[in-house]
């Protein structure tokens, strides 16, 4: 064993000059006693962004009116199962549906 000259940079114990790897957590990276960082060669790690490009205005107003559209529809068909379900149960036809024949 060598004299203890670095320092892990991870959990902050001190190694021998000679391990590649921390003995106590794995690390392999190291700050020297003359503070100069020592980093072992790794792969490189790709890196991802960490905001998502911002979509348009018109996609954005596009997106909104379709959603509108959609909701739109749906309300009208529940109410229209709504109105079946009054039919079936009474027997009656809403006044507002009726329609008169001449």
């Amino acid at each position: 064993m060598g004299d203890i000259v670095k320092i892990c940079t991870y959990c902050r114990r001190e190694s021998d000059d000679e391990i590649e790897e921390c003995p106590y957590c794995g690390a392999s990276e190291f700050i020297k006693k003359n503070q100069d960082i020592f980093v072992e060669e790794s792969d490189p790690v790709a890196v991802e962004p960490i905001f998502e490009k911002k979509a348009s205005l018109i996609y954005r107003i596009i997106k909104y009116i379709l959603v509108g559209i959609f909701f739109y529809f749906l309300i009208l068909v529940i109410l229209a199962f709504i109105v079946l379900i009054y039919v079936v149960i009474t027997g009656n036809v809403p006044g507002f549906l009726l329609i008169e024949s001449m």
